[in-house]
């Protein structure tokens, strides 16, 4: 049965002996022999997908304050050296996505500051047949209450302002429509030409694209619809080449409402290694201030992060700087996606790996002992906070390969329960009316069964189709019933009390949630540890 070690022994710390550095070094250097093999597995086709885990394993952290997640984004748009786009252009990869996102979730925003932009309005009709019908040729027919978009602004500004530009509006018929007329039987804009009115406006009525009528009609932010790389393009040249005060007022605002997760699953992909790892420091920095200004202790505070299993969140509030995204990679990796790189390892293509790691595994199986994991947990202390860090990452994939092939019966988990000081309770769960059916139908059929075997009759007879198909009918029950009872122990829940939490887990999220809560467990121990020694 495996033990989770989230019981410490009082005297781990001060049992240290000749001997423990013995174990300890034994087992480092099994993990040392996994490593490579775990960074195979989850770099096989490239780092990008073991960076994206890094980046939601960021965004997991919920207790970065708005105004600190603000600076952290406005620090990397405006550093002297930001990321580049495709074509090379300086700080403009980050800031067109940023754009992108601000464009599609809060609109009004850009909306505003395009509405005052009167050339850049008329630059993005001109020559443009679709825009300049989707955006205007929305006129109110008979029965409609009113006009809407850019036909509502033509033909408000048309009647405020009859005296300039009612000559420029072009009708389809032989003859035009007078303002009296219209404004009598407001669906005669039906008759206007749309397309010709506007390239009228764009050429010989200026006033219109800076007038009330208009902007207000474009500060929703809803015209962005019709070509959003457009209005990104024009915003990211306010933003870097003019330096536009509302346009970096406008990113401000949004990176302060806006949901850090959703931020960081969006944005930091795009960073190289070297910026991501400056971002993810800083992330610790604001995280350590914010733990000093509130007085917490250091073993208070992992304390309270346990729960959340957020590994990342848990360690940076250190203070601890991270030299080589390689090794957080890494750590990551092992931490929270130890059933992705069980994946992996399932794939024919990893078959050498495979190998390799299940001969490695057996081996730890047959000749670790218990104080092995004991005596590491102490060398952590003295070595060096990061690598540290990796071999117990390495040790809780270890661990979560162990509950994979073991919580596999009811049987098994609650025995893993008890062995390691885990509080349970079987969670209710009632059959399905189609379950219930078939439970009862199959007794009912068993009953028959033995009535038939005990009434002593022996006489044969010819068994008719009916028969056949009656007793295929049982065995097909059978197998149903039986499939249902296999089902239903596997989708068996627990209500796990950890930590002075409850909360339900199944048998197939077992591993995840054990080796989650052992490794927060010896990482709040080691990083207390660290602070006693400071002390």
């Amino acid at each position: 049965m495996t033990n989770l070690f989230v019981r410490v022994p009082d005297n781990l710390v001060s049992s240290s002996s000749a001997y423990d550095g013995m174990q300890s070094t034994k087992r480092i250097r099994m993990l040392e022999r996994l490593e490579p093999l775990i960074w195979k597995l989850i770099t096989a086709d490239g780092r990008s997908e073991a960076r994206l885990w890094l980046c939601n394993a960021v965004g997991s952290i919920n207790t970065i304050c708005r105004r600190g997640q603000s600076t952290l984004f406005l620090d990397i748009l405006r550093s002297p050296n930001p990321p580049k786009d495709e074509e090379g252009r300086s700080g403009q990869m980050l800031a067109r996505q940023l754009l992108r996102i601000l464009c599609e979730k809060a609109p009004e925003k850009a909306g505003k500051i395009i509405s005052k932009r009167s050339q850049i309005l008329q630059s993005f009709f001109k020559g443009h047949t679709r825009r300049i019908l989707q955006w205007f040729d929305h006129f109110a027919g008979i029965g409609e209450s009113e006009h809407k978009r850019g036909a509502k602004s033509i033909s408000q500004f048309a009647f405020v302002n009859r005296d300039i530009c009612w000559d420029e509006l072009e009708w389809k018929g032989r003859h035009g429509q007078s303002p009296a007329m219209v404004a009598t039987k407001p669906h005669y804009f039906m008759d206007l030409d749309v397309l010709k009115t506007v390239e009228n406006f764009i050429e010989n009525v200026p006033e219109f694209w800076s007038s009330e009528q208009f902007t207000k009609i474009v500060q929703d932010g809803e015209i962005i619809s019709l070509d959003l790389e457009f209005f990104v393009d024009e915003l990211l040249e306010m933003m870097y080449r003019y330096d536009s005060s509302e346009v970096w007022q406008a990113v401000q605002e949004f990176l302060l409402e806006e949901n850090f997760c959703s931020l960081c699953q969006r944005l930091l992909i795009l960073l190289s290694d070297m910026e991501l790892l400056t971002f993810l420091n800083a992330v610790g920095k604001i995280l350590a201030s914010r733990n000093k200004h509130n007085g917490f202790d250091s073993r208070d505070k992992v304390e309270m992060k346990t729960s959340q299993f957020s590994w990342l969140e848990t360690v940076m509030s250190t203070g601890m700087e991270c030299q080589s995204l390689d090794e957080l990679l890494l750590i990551n990796a092992c931490i929270n996606q130890g059933h992705q790189i069980l994946r992996l390892l399932r794939d024919e293509e990893h078959e050498e790996e495979r190998t390799n790691l299940e001969r490695i595994m057996l081996e730890m199986k047959q000749s670790s002992k218990d104080s092995e994991h004991w005596a590491l947990r102490r060398e952590c202390i003295h070595m060096k906070k990061w690598m540290a860090m990796k071999f117990l990452a390495i040790e809780n994939w270890v661990l979560h390969y162990h509950l994979s092939s073991e919580c596999k019966t009811v049987a098994s988990c609650e025995s893993l329960f008890t062995l390691n000081g885990i509080q349970f309770d079987r969670y209710s769960n009632e059959l399905s009316s189609i379950e219930k059916s078939l439970r009862s139908s199959h007794g009912s059929k068993k009953s028959k069964k033995r009535r038939k075997e005990k009434s002593g009759k022996k006489k044969r007879r010819k068994l008719s189709s009916n028969d056949y198909s009656s007793a295929s009918g049982d065995e097909d029950m059978g197998k149903e019933y039986a499939n249902i009872l296999i089902r239903s122990e596997l989708e068996e829940k627990w209500i796990l009390s950890t930590d002075n939490n409850a909360s339900i887990w199944s048998m197939g999220d077992l591993p995840a949630y054990l080796a989650g809560y052992a490794v927060m467990s010896w990482l709040k121990w080691v990083i207390s540890c660290w602070t006693c020694e400071l002390g």
